[in-house]
């Protein structure tokens, strides 16, 4: 698997802490599942990825910071609000970090 969970944890802690001001809860639980719909989702507190996305670390952090939005905001839904949380963490360079 090209990203461990350790990586994974790491890149939460960092997103968490430079563009979320560390406000999402740090035993936010990270975990490799199949998902049969999605590539991630966020669900009762937990962050499920599904292992494809270790193979693509790039879109694997989009897919995190997406589901770390509905973590922070999770009553956006993906609408005018979320796309503006989106370009929050665009301009605040987070998509084009790379750790």
């Amino acid at each position: 698997m090209a990203s461990s969970h350790l990586s994974l944890r790491r890149w939460y802690n960092h997103y968490n802490k430079y563009y979320f001001n560390s406000e999402l809860p740090a035993n936010t639980r990270l975990i490799w599942t199949a998902l049969h719909k999605d590539h991630a989702q966020m669900e009762e507190g937990e962050i499920h990825l599904d292992p494809s996305l270790a193979l693509y670390p790039r879109f694997m952090r989009i897919m995190l910071m997406h589901e770390m939005i509905h973590l922070h905001k999770p009553k956006l839904g993906h609408g005018k609000k979320f796309k503006a949380e989106v370009k929050r963490l665009f301009d605040l360079g987070a998509y084009s970090y790379v750790l």
